[in-house]
């Protein structure tokens, strides 16, 4: 294909020094030619900074950015803010992306005059396997649409996360969109905003990104206070569906809520401080009150049972709900 427009590539780096220069090589690497790669060192504290440096030596396409630590959402905040591309996209620095990842996302929203293009993703460990050829395919959907795709859980391949999709960074700055600062799960504040903006979206038929399962990464650690960032995340989507009378997407996202308090109301037992337990599920179970008073007439059918009395007994609900959701997954397997 031409040059076509310039892509943004932003890398949020913090103390990845064993998976960094994977990372890096597959995106210079990449059939697309036309990109800036902005690779943002968040303070990292080990050999990261030098190889960073290094890059931007080697080729004329990497910036970099060093910046005090102010955690994922700031360094994304940070790449974003000076992008100059027409089309943005996130790598995170220990993950690995197919060589033509951005030259099919690319082609995708080019060819629909699409907003944003989504591929789908593999989870791996030490291997993977790149399974991508020349031809695309894919199919065309509303933002909408793709919101309640993964509210419905009918394509496991298709998340609220930041780093399988290209945007049009139009998206972010036209609707004054950023990720939350000091918090995590910051994809889950922000990706539904973007979607709901797009007026068409793209689904790449073909895993180009592939997610490094590691024990040391923010995903993969035990129980933290942390975790209730999800649940605000998720409130403030009923409220953003609300506010814009989106009455199907808003009972969407207030089963998401109520499903996931009661997961993370059973995950809380994992922490050891049984005062520190105590109160992190006293504080769940509040807001989660607060919510069902507020948007609980939304929910209907069996759910609306279980999740009404998860209110006045919830150690009972969190185990059965989450033994009823185990035993699901293994008839459908």
């Amino acid at each position: 294909m031409g040059k076509g427009e310039l892509i943004s590539v932003v890398v949020p780096i913090y103390n990845v020094e064993a998976y960094l220069t994977a990372c890096i090589d597959s995106i210079l690497q990449q059939t697309y030619k036309n990109i800036e790669i902005i690779l943002v060192d968040d303070g990292s504290t080990d050999s990261c900074p030098e190889i960073c440096d290094r890059y931007s030596l080697i080729d004329p396409r990497v910036h970099v950015i060093h910046k005090k630590n102010g955690g994922l959402s700031d360094a994304r905040n940070a790449g974003l803010h000076i992008a100059e591309g027409s089309y943005i996209c996130f790598f995170d620095s220990d993950d690995v992306v197919s060589i033509n990842i951005i030259e099919k996302l690319y082609r995708a929203c080019t060819d629909e005059k699409a907003d944003m293009a989504v591929c789908y993703y593999q989870n791996f460990v030490d291997s993977y396997q790149d399974n991508s050829n020349t031809n695309i395919e894919y199919s065309v959907s509303t933002g909408k649409e793709i919101i309640k795709r993964i509210y419905q859980g009918t394509d496991g391949k298709i998340a609220f996360v930041a780093w399988n999709k290209l945007y049009k960074i139009d998206l972010f700055r036209e609707h004054g969109i950023g990720y939350p600062i000091h918090k995590q799960h910051e994809d889950t504040y922000t990706t539904y905003k973007l979607l709901f903006f797009s007026e068409k979206v793209c689904i790449v038929e073909s895993e180009l990104y592939f997610y490094r399962l590691r024990s040391g990464s923010i995903m993969n650690s035990g129980f933290s206070e942390k975790r209730l960032d999800a649940l605000e995340a998720r409130s403030q989507a009923i409220t953003f569906f609300m506010d814009n009378n989106e009455i199907e997407l808003q009972t969407m996202a207030a089963n998401d809520y109520f499903g996931s308090a009661i997961k993370i109301y059973e995950e809380a037992k994992k922490e050891s401080n049984q005062e520190k337990r105590h109160t992190i599920q006293k504080n769940i179970l509040n807001a989660y009150k607060k919510e069902w008073h507020d948007h609980g007439s939304l929910i209907q059918g069996s759910k609306r049972v279980i999740y009404g009395v998860f209110t006045i007994a919830p150690v009972i609900i969190s185990k059965m709900y989450l033994a009823l959701k185990r035993n699901m997954r293994k008839m459908v397997r």
